[in-house]
């Protein structure tokens, strides 16, 4: 389940990718099947959660495959959508990017898009086997970052390791978890576990700044 904030720019980019890869499903049903993909019973839902959100801080929801291929079926349609990847690799407004460690051009540029929309800054490196995992608060205003301080903080790394152990358990690679919840890593991850845990991450981090 990819994180897809629900900025006018992501949606309107994901259903025009939609339309491209199923041409014959009328557009109302693929809007339908989005919403619900998301989260939401209706498709009018979700433009009430977007008329209802400051415009700095949009809703995040995780898309589910199976969500929206089961709301298609009700239209009698049907679709092979990779949503996940789909949401991942095209999104105008991201929440986390990919790039060889050494690129400092690429994370540089990140961190300042970060810093401009005042969220976790939350990245990849790439490597020939194994991905790291790096997050970094510094990206947001000091009033919104409480919750990755003193006993909040500790709370919230708490929830990420949980996180990191559920998602690595399986992993032959010994993943190695280190850092606070304002600050760290993980280390020798699979690139679809490192994936995973980018969208976890930046979903435990992003909730409490957009409630501050």
């Amino acid at each position: 389940m990819a994180a897809l904030l629900l900025t006018p720019a992501n949606l309107r980019t994901v259903k025009t990718r939609l339309r491209e890869i199923c041409p014959a499903i009328k557009s109302a049903h693929l809007s339908e099947a989005l919403a619900a993909a998301c989260g939401f019973r209706t498709h009018a839902a979700l433009l009430a959660a977007l008329k209802d959100a400051p415009d700095r801080y949009p809703p995040l929801a995780r898309t589910s495959e199976q969500r929206f291929a089961e709301r298609l079926r009700d239209f009698r349609a049907e679709c092979s959508v990779p949503l996940t990847k789909l949401v991942r690799d095209i999104l105008p407004d991201p929440v986390w990017q990919a790039f060889p460690r050494r690129d400092r051009a690429a994370n540089d540029n990140w961190f300042y898009s970060c810093q401009r929309r005042n969220i976790p800054f939350v990245y990849l490196h790439i490597g020939r086997k194994y991905w790291r995992l790096n997050w970094d608060c510094i990206s947001t205003e000091d009033n919104y970052d409480g919750h990755v301080r003193g006993d909040a903080g500790n709370e919230l790394m708490r929830a990420m390791f949980r996180q990191f152990q559920d998602r690595a358990r399986h992993d032959p690679s010994k993943a190695f978890f280190e850092g606070s919840a304002f600050v760290g890593d993980v280390k020798r991850l699979l690139p679809e576990t490192a994936r995973e845990l980018a969208d976890d991450f930046f979903a435990i981090l992003y909730s409490p700044v957009r409630a501050a």
